[in-house]
């Protein structure tokens, strides 16, 4: 690669859909690679097939050190996809839990998808159990509801995660945060997450 700089080659150069060689070396999750591309110029933020980036890239493989490297050379944060999902979004959903929490503590941590969900809801609704617990340590709002009124407490009432109900609680979650059906209480089913949500003063809705 570095004979090719030193006798012409566009490190920009790309195909049809915007493939560069930056994109190829993240998606072989060559670091040193990706460097030396940055280093000689590379565009940390090109994009092929109209939205995808190498941040995209390096989280949807979770190679944690190349997102590092990307960030650190100046990649968007926040950079969305095609589907409007933000790089923390694809991390929380991909179950890379410090990739995840890298991203929460230098981007928009509260940035919601097309659906209203922030990182947070898209762990708590896939199952990412690990991910949402370090997200809320990131310091990502435990009250905020997706669009139809469901919040982070919502699902862990429903499956009856105690240790995750309290992680939220403390972190300030509404425990009476009412959506399209009923509270957290209300998906408690009287299970072990509803003796935690009444001591916080947690309520049915009307």
């Amino acid at each position: 690669a570095q004979a090719l700089l030193q006798n012409g080659a566009d490190v920009q150069a790309a195909n049809r859909h915007g493939f560069t060689p930056l994109h190829a070396a993240a998606n072989a999750n060559h670091t040193r690679m990706v460097s030396f591309l940055l280093d000689n110029g590379a565009d940390v933020n090109a994009r092929y097939n109209g939205t995808q980036c190498a941040l995209h890239d390096a989280i949807f493989f979770g190679q944690l050190p190349l997102v590092r490297l990307l960030v650190a050379a100046g990649a968007d944060p926040n950079a969305a996809n095609r589907h409007g999902w933000a790089p923390v979004h694809l991390a929380a959903l991909q179950d890379h839990v410090e990739i995840a929490g890298y991203l929460a503590e230098r981007a928009d941590k509260n940035v919601r998808t097309p659906q209203q969900q922030t990182a947070l809801m898209v762990a708590m609704s896939a199952k990412r159990w690990a991910v949402a617990a370090r997200l809320i340590r990131a310091g990502v709002d435990p009250g905020l509801a997706d669009g139809d009124g469901v919040t982070p407490l919502h699902v862990a009432a429903l499956v009856n995660h105690t240790a995750l109900a309290k992680q939220l609680l403390k972190a300030g979650a509404p425990p009476s945060a009412a959506g399209l059906e009923g509270t957290p209480l209300d998906w408690a089913d009287d299970n072990d997450v509803s003796t935690l949500l009444r001591a916080y003063g947690g309520r049915r809705a009307p």
